[in-house]
């Protein structure tokens, strides 16, 4: 089994004002999340990384 990973990550805003929008796209299986608070981003990274998730709240789930 390989540890090794990659991920396409996209930063957005949609105004000046509106907040940042975070999305990671897995390439090996089109899995794709979306976040909508950075820290939840955040937790998600560091799940994969091995640390502990915390709250799931703001994650979006799509395939394809």
């Amino acid at each position: 089994m390989s540890h090794y990973r990659s991920f396409l990550v996209r930063l957005w805003k949609d105004s000046d004002i509106s907040p940042l929008k975070i999305s990671v796209v897995d390439p090996r299986t089109n899995e794709k999340r979306t976040f909508s608070e950075v820290s939840t981003f955040l937790d998600f990274w560091a799940h994969l990384c091995g640390d502990p998730p915390g709250e799931g709240d703001g994650v979006q789930k799509s395939n394809g």
